[in-house]
């Protein structure tokens, strides 16, 4: 069956990885910034020196390119207070189109040729906006009504230092937290091809000739308890930890395993070890810094794998190092995965509009499905 495959992102299994057009995910992970791996995951190749300029000359023109006293930031609140939910008032951001000040930041800002496409730096603009969404939603969902202007101003920092910022409501930023940051986001933003549904879901909206808005929105809404949403009760799970002593977590792991509790943010639904959680902690603790939140994961993590074999996953090792740069607010845990997947989202669309509509010529479906039982078929 044709125009069933990827270029883009995918697994292997011997040795179990994940690679980003072609390139391990783990060495992109230990040597490449968030801008490198933005033109990467969209042209194949990473930038010129220029190129990475440019994109993110881009990216900080578009979080400063939306009034802050726009509509949009007042529904985000109303529905994440309504909702009890970031990510729904993130959704309901991403109704607006913000279609002028879009078009006013592609027409003044050129981006290279591999991301100028209108749609594609569409939803670039939109990505650089969200971490000022998820932060105004994580104030709503708590039911404060602050002027948004006290959460966020015109910056003229790097963008990824300002997106820190932003999502920490902090003033300053240290080297080494940012290092961490930026490594994360590296870390969620693609690998697994169309298998998981934050991709799925994008691919199948952009095969309906839909907006880059919806697109986001499809993969925003794609996101459970059973993917990526574990990341915020494991973020739940050391935040409860984070009182206790060595020995007293020790107990407590122990005791929710003796009562056949699940402990979030262990096992892998396709890998026995999850590939990205040691090049994280190595990053993580380069800096030499011992955190609380370092020695919860360290023996949490020893006690899983010695009770029975299961390793941590990408959910587990980002609650603990978004707790240890200071998120309170749990909901912003997934919420932060999101918006590093985004990158994968428009990717992803992009290529499903070289294919045609639903991804298969009429005369390949038609054979597809004349060939092929219905009740042979899975549609869980």
């Amino acid at each position: 069956m044709k125009y069933q495959g990827t270029k883009i992102d995918g697994p292997s299994f011997d040795p179990e990885s994940l690679s980003v057009r072609g390139t391990d995910l783990n060495e992109i992970i230990s040597e490449k910034n968030f801008f490198e791996t933005v033109f990467h995951i969209l042209a194949g190749t990473f930038p010129s020196a220029s190129e990475q300029k440019a994109i993110e000359t881009f990216f900080l023109a578009s979080i400063n390119s939306v009034s802050i006293e726009h509509e949009v930031f007042e529904q985000i609140q109303k529905t994440a207070s309504a909702t009890q939910s970031s990510i729904k008032g993130v959704i309901a951001g991403l109704l607006f189109d913000l279609d002028d000040e879009f078009l006013k930041t592609y027409n003044a800002y050129q981006l290279p040729n591999e991301c100028f496409a209108k749609e594609t730096a569409k939803g670039l603009f939109l990505i650089a906006l969200l971490p000022l969404m998820l932060r105004i939603a994580a104030d709503g969902k708590k039911g404060i009504r602050k002027d948004a202007a006290t959460i966020y101003k015109t910056n003229s920092d790097a963008f990824i230092v300002t997106a820190f910022k932003t999502l920490f409501s902090k003033t300053a930023a240290a080297e080494h937290e940012i290092k961490i940051f930026e490594a994360l986001l590296i870390s969620w933003h693609a690998g697994f091809g169309y298998l998981t549904p934050s991709v799925l879901a994008p691919r199948v909206t952009a095969g309906t000739g839909a907006s880059a808005n919806m697109i986001i929105m499809s993969g925003f809404i794609a996101a459970g308890p059973h993917h990526i949403g574990a990341s915020e009760a494991a973020f739940g799970l050391i935040a409860k930890l984070s009182s206790k002593t060595n020995e007293e977590v020790a107990q407590t792991i122990e005791e929710l395993l003796v009562h056949k509790k699940i402990i979030p943010g262990f096992g892998h639904p396709l890998f026995k070890k999850d590939p990205r959680p040691d090049c994280l902690q190595s990053i993580w603790t380069s800096s030499g810094k011992n955190t609380k939140s370092q020695s919860i994961y360290l023996e949490t993590t020893q006690l899983l794998k010695n009770h029975s074999g299961l390793n941590p996953n990408i959910d587990f090792i980002t609650a603990a190092i978004l707790s240890d740069l200071g998120v309170t607010d749990k909901s912003l845990v997934p919420g932060i995965g999101l918006f590093a997947r985004s990158l994968a989202m428009i990717a992803h669309a992009e290529e499903k509009r070289q294919k045609p509509p639903f991804g298969a010529k009429s005369a390949d479906a038609r054979d597809f499905l004349t060939n092929n039982q219905i009740n042979e078929l899975s549609f869980d």
